[in-house]
């Protein structure tokens, strides 16, 4: 197949101040993949740092460079992004994350190269600040239709991520792009929408890398969790009216694994206080209780965490059952 009848890509990179962090390997993965027809788009938040010296240092024609003289917002980069992009479909990761080097041509191949769809997706895995992998899995939807797709991402079955996605790239801009009120599920609303618009190719093999990152919010107070418990809400409400199918069953499950994502990141506060009336915030939005890994509790009484969480205590008695069999 000649390569200007395979569809058109738009490989897309928001950045700022990553200068003496990932960019320059963040690029290199955009301009080594083996499918040749792509251009690659980096957009420049308003940076303070040597960004336009590293995407200069770069001598690719394919790439395109845009230094924003004022800073857009994240949303507003991704969308202005959106807006510049010429291709067929529109491949967007963040300036620390990672594609393979056969990512494009993998998922093209997986597609049949058909220019229409609304969405193909690959495998994922999650990779840390030294790039070691701290988890991989397999796209595993399967061609699921969209209600049964929505029920297996909020079980936590599939994984969402923008740097193991192509949108089509006219349908994500017809369903309003990146939309800043989903905010910390941005990424999960744009996928729903645009599965809702048209087919989506799913690709089993992983060739993504996000990147997470050490970092702490334990500053952050029991005010910081309205913003996660109002966006959980908002795109549980995207996904009942996107699949009415099966409303009732995806209310359930969704306000369950809603609750136990906020509970995770609440957990995270340090302050007792602040965390208890976190807590309690969440008990209220979703109606769940939740026991997470009570980061402090062994700290105080070393038992307490075992208590609290059986889960934990059946994974000690196993290790010491096992142990005692090996001595034995």
């Amino acid at each position: 197949m000649n390569k200007y009848s395979k569809p058109f890509i738009t490989i897309a990179i928001p950045t700022y101040n990553r200068a003496d962090k990932y960019l320059r390997q963040t690029l290199e993965c955009a301009t080594r993949q083996n499918y040749e027809n792509i251009e690659i788009l980096v957009s420049d938040n308003c940076s303070t740092d040597e960004t336009p010296e590293v995407v200069r240092s770069f001598s690719d024609p394919r790439i395109k460079f845009y230094q924003q003289q004022e800073n857009l917002g994240a949303y507003g980069n991704w969308n202005f992004l959106l807006d510049k992009a010429r291709g067929d479909y529109f491949h967007m990761y963040h300036d620390d994350d990672r594609i393979d080097v056969d990512f494009i041509e993998t998922c093209m191949e997986g597609a049949e190269y058909r220019k229409g769809l609304a969405l193909i997706m690959s495998g994922s895995r999650v990779i840390d600040q030294h790039d070691n992998i701290l988890r991989e899995n397999e796209n595993r939807a399967d061609g699921a239709d969209l209600d049964d797709f929505i029920l297996s991402w909020y079980r936590g079955e599939i994984n969402i991520f923008f740097c193991s996605s192509l949108f089509n790239t006219e349908i994500l801009r017809s369903v309003g792009g990146f939309e800043p009120k989903y905010d910390h599920y941005i990424d999960v609303a744009a996928q729903f929408k645009c599965m809702a618009a048209g087919e989506r190719a799913d690709v089993p093999d992983v060739k993504a890398s996000f990147r997470k990152h050490k970092g702490s919010i334990t500053s952050q107070t029991s005010d910081h969790i309205n913003n996660w418990i109002n966006d959980a809400k908002r795109l549980l409400d995207l996904a009942l009216t996107l699949a009415p199918n099966k409303k009732q069953l995806i209310k359930k499950i969704g306000l369950k694994k809603s609750a136990m994502n906020v509970y995770m990141y609440a957990n995270e506060i340090e302050s007792k206080k602040e965390r208890s009336k976190a807590f309690l915030k969440i008990y209220r939005a979703f109606g769940y209780r939740y026991f997470p890994q009570m980061k402090y509790a062994n700290q105080l009484v070393p038992s307490m965490g075992y208590l609290l969480h059986p889960y934990r205590a059946l994974s000690l008695l196993k290790s010491k059952i096992l142990n005692s069999l090996r001595l034995a």
